[in-house]
């Protein structure tokens, strides 16, 4: 009670609570006034309730004094007495209590987000709460005569299906309402609802349709449509005007339900707009549920996508690396001849002037000796910066073009293993690309046969690589075949995968097939293939052929 007194000192709070107050009064006071009587034992809708457990279960317990101040000045102005009135008041308030903690409790969701909720709600209302409220408040109109013992029962059932009713049809209108009003347009949420109950007026009163299946049957499309669309709170719009239009049809006695007996009129309408009002919400909830595991897909999707895209960056510079390292390799084997070369002549020219014999002619030719070393040396910096320079633009080239710039920076570390390697030229096979790239894929797969070579076989063994090209279906096809016994039958169909190698104890890093694929199919457009030959690994790379006139 204190909580209560001091959440009732916010102006705003205590605004809400009289607007509740006085929503409980008047749609009371409409709902019993429409079923032609004026006490609380009706089998019609009472939408009262409706607003109760919404106002409750969105706000908190604080509001309850409005439900008490409405549900009071709605029993007195019917001529019950003050004390029967204060007595149901206090029931419909602690009903509200009750709700509260009931729900909170468990798990369910007042923007009815899944079908869960919906099946929680309406098993606590029909088995809990109302039984609770239907049972409190005719006891308490017993006690004081105002409801004879034989009529318990039958006013029991009466008022449990009346308000069951109400908060089954008010409450998840006005949760879902309040729960997404901000991403509504509400001047169309209104314009819906006024000219779904124009059509529902025509078709039930002008066009005098008595036959309410083929009135849900015709009521149905457009809910569906609209829920699909616009979405579960603009379909409760729909359902809630076609409940108002009904519930006045049944008052004045004309339209679909209008049977002569009111209690007849009462139920079918009942039945007719619950069913409308259930089928909406799971479908909105089943829609709504689609559009929101289809956002989250798309936004993982999203996120793998950049997630991906900075797993590939990454493994580029790894790669990168890792081709500087053979870079620096290549380079040290480029570099040997010319350093021994230049060692010979320092140590002549060194030998000559100890011996005195240190003339022109000695030193012209250590110059010329010396100068061409070094151009050579410095030209092999410039073809391996050249080679392993980006390129952004395709264009057309011979593939037989890339095929020996690898083999002539490779020539000196193949050697030194004993490696031979065989190739011989085939001119005209033109594709579109990136040179450098397709010739750093080649230098990959051959790097790879060459550590395959060294470690499957002896020394002096017959270590040999094949090159070829051929044409096939429109296809350039590149081979690289070597004779080191093979790939495992076991993890061929890894080779290409990112991190995989056989070469840990290496410092292998599993980036080189991996990285020769993505240039294949990325910037060439292409794909690769492997299998065992007869005598080792066969590498198959297809690029589509070009002409020389057409880009």
């Amino acid at each position: 009670m204190r909580r209560t007194l001091e959440a009732l000192q916010n102006p705003s709070r205590l605004k809400i609570v009289a607007i509740l107050a006085l929503l409980y009064f008047v749609s009371g006071k409409l709902s019993i006034e429409m079923q032609g009587n004026v006490n609380f034992s009706n089998i019609g809708l009472f939408a009262a309730e409706g607003f109760a457990l919404a106002f409750a279960l969105y706000f908190g317990r604080w509001v309850w004094p409005g439900i008490f101040v409405g549900q009071l000045l709605l029993a007195l102005s019917n001529g019950f007495g003050l004390f029967p009135s204060l007595m149901v008041s206090t029931a419909n308030s602690l009903e509200a209590l009750l709700a509260i903690y009931i729900f909170s409790h468990l798990d369910f969701n007042t923007g009815f987000t899944r079908l869960k909720d919906l099946w929680i709600f309406l098993f606590v209302v029909a088995g809990i709460l109302q039984p609770f409220s239907a049972l409190a408040g005719n006891l308490s109109l017993w006690i004081y005569g105002m409801l004879p013992a034989e009529s318990i029962l039958q006013s029991t059932l009466a008022w449990w299906f009346g308000n069951s009713m109400g908060q089954f049809i008010v409450t998840p209108f006005l949760l879902i309402f309040l729960h997404r009003y901000k991403t509504i347009n509400l001047l169309e949420f209104f314009i819906y609802g006024l000219l779904f109950a124009c059509f529902i007026y025509i078709i039930e009163v002008v066009l005098e349709l008595h036959n309410a299946f083929l009135l849900f049957g015709i009521t149905l499309p457009p809910v569906i449509y609209v829920v699909a669309n616009k979405g579960l709170a603009y379909g409760l719009a729909l359902s809630t005007a076609a409940s108002i239009v009904s519930a006045f049809t049944v008052s004045l006695g004309v339209g679909t339900f209008a049977t002569g007996d009111i209690v007849d009129s009462t139920i079918n309408f009942n039945l007719f707009i619950f069913a409308l009002n259930m089928l909406v919400i799971t479908m909105g909830i089943l829609f709504e549920e689609r559009m929101r595991q289809e956002s989250l897909l798309k936004q993982r999707i999203e996120e793998a996508l950049h997630e991906n895209q900075e797993q590939q960056i990454m493994l580029m510079r790894q790669s990168r690396l890792a081709q500087m390292g053979e870079m620096i390799a290549m380079i040290a084997h480029q570099w040997r001849q010319p350093l021994n070369n230049l060692s010979l002549v320092n140590q002549l020219l060194v030998a000559k002037y100890k011996k005195g014999k240190l003339d022109d002619k000695t030193i012209e030719e250590f110059k010329v000796n010396t100068k061409k070393q070094i151009t050579l040396m410095s030209t092999t910096i410039d073809d391996f910066r050249n080679f392993f320079k980006s390129e952004e633009k395709k264009t057309l080239f011979d593939v037989n073009e890339a095929l020996e710039t690898v083999l002539e920076m490779t020539q000196a570390i193949f050697t030194t293993h004993d490696i031979r390697i065989y190739y011989e030229r085939a001119p005209g096979h033109i594709v579109l690309g990136t040179q450098n790239a397709l010739a750093q894929a080649i230098l990959n797969i051959l790097n790879n046969a060459r550590d395959a070579l060294i470690e499957m076989s002896p020394k002096d063994a017959r270590r040999s690589i094949r090159l070829a090209l051929h044409k096939e279906n429109g296809w350039v096809v590149i081979t690289v075949e070597d004779n080191a016994g093979g790939i495992p039958e076991e993890i061929v169909a890894k080779i290409f995968d990112p991190y995989f190698s056989t070469k840990k104890e290496k410092n292998g890093t599993g980036l080189g097939l991996y990285m020769t694929r993505m240039i294949v199919e990325k910037q060439m457009e292409g794909h690769i293939e492997v299998c065992n030959g007869p005598e080792g690994a066969t590498f198959k790379i297809y690029i589509r052929e070009h002409a020389r006139d057409t880009e």
